[in-house]
């Protein structure tokens, strides 16, 4: 449910800008004319604040402001949130005070379920007749994938993409579980984060390289990192691909969908990263990163808030 996801990301950013008081989520309901319902969220905090004058530029990429803090990450949160309402033909903005604190506030319209029931829209058509054009015999041949993700969104929406894909998926925290859990399945291939605690994704792929039986393991590298030399280095470490996030899973389907063709052939994995950088930067389109979640976005309760309106 993408309300969950925005709800979480606009509460882990409050949390990291409250040292104390409190982060307050209210949330109503009204019924328009039309018989469609509009849904209100607001988060409330007492953190910081944020001066007028950057409002504006919060929902951009990789923005922070003057009172961001230094591990405060790479700032994709509040422009995924945005890009989420937005695909729900809603709205938010931002209202805050310097040494007050802040309030996001998002609002989206919805139908009641029989409406929904009764009316299938032209993008919901086409992202299932995509589905069934790109993944023609995924089900049909078992396949385990280990997912090595310590941010536990990340390892949600992965998670049940790649098993609406028809994925085994097991999970791994770090680096040092994904080495103990090598051995729990015939895996197809490693996605991993590169920079995780305990283990990070470097020094977990140069294990695997290691370890025999495991040298021609196709392991993809997830970063956020952006830049050239970010990718270099991975696939210097051992990684056989890279990927940026937010993942675009179309790439990443049409890659496991190569390593099926190869993992019934001796060659080895190719070393070049996916997608290849001709400059410094690799773009991120957030849209394309998304619109795969379109369908069924449940997500696991853990990780969900989970809020029904009396109707």
């Amino acid at each position: 449910m993408r309300i969950g996801q925005i709800l979480i990301n606009l509460v882990s950013n409050a949390l990291k800008f409250t040292q104390k008081g409190e982060i307050d989520v209210h949330f109503d309901a009204s019924t328009l004319d039309t018989g469609q319902i509009v849904l209100r969220f607001s988060v409330r905090d007492t953190g910081s604040g944020i001066d007028n004058s950057q409002l504006d530029a919060i929902f951009d990429s990789f923005t922070q402001t003057s009172t961001t803090p230094a591990d405060s990450g790479t700032g994709l949160g509040l422009t995924i949130c945005r890009t989420l309402v937005e695909m729900l033909h809603g709205r938010i903005h931002a209202t805050s005070e310097p040494g007050v604190g802040s309030t996001f506030h998002f609002s989206i319209e919805v139908e009641r379920e029989q409406q929904r029931e009764a009316v299938a829209t032209e993008p919901d058509q086409a992202m299932q007749t995509a589905r069934r054009t790109n993944t023609p015999n995924r089900a049909k041949v078992e396949a385990y994938i280990l997912l090595v993700e310590d941010n536990l969104i990340n390892q949600d929406l992965a998670r049940e993409f790649l098993q609406r894909a028809g994925y085994q998926v097991i999970l791994a925290n770090n680096g040092a579980e994904a080495l103990d859990a090598l051995d729990a399945a015939p895996y197809l291939a490693v996605l991993m984060d590169v920079r995780m605690p305990v283990m990070d994704g470097y020094e977990a792929v140069g294990r695997i390289r290691e370890m025999p039986g495991y040298q021609d393991m196709p392991v993809i590298a997830l970063s956020a990192g952006v830049l050239k030399s970010e990718v270099e280095r991975a696939i210097e470490a051992g990684f056989d691909h890279y990927l940026s996030k937010p993942i675009d899973f179309d790439a990443l389907l049409h890659l496991l969908d190569d390593l099926r063709c190869d993992q019934s052939e001796t060659s080895i994995v190719q070393l070049v990263p996916s997608p290849p950088p001709s400059e410094d930067t690799i773009g991120i389109d957030f849209r394309l990163a998304l619109r795969n979640h379109d369908g069924d976005d449940a997500t696991p309760e853990a990780s969900v808030v989970r809020l029904r309106p009396p109707l």
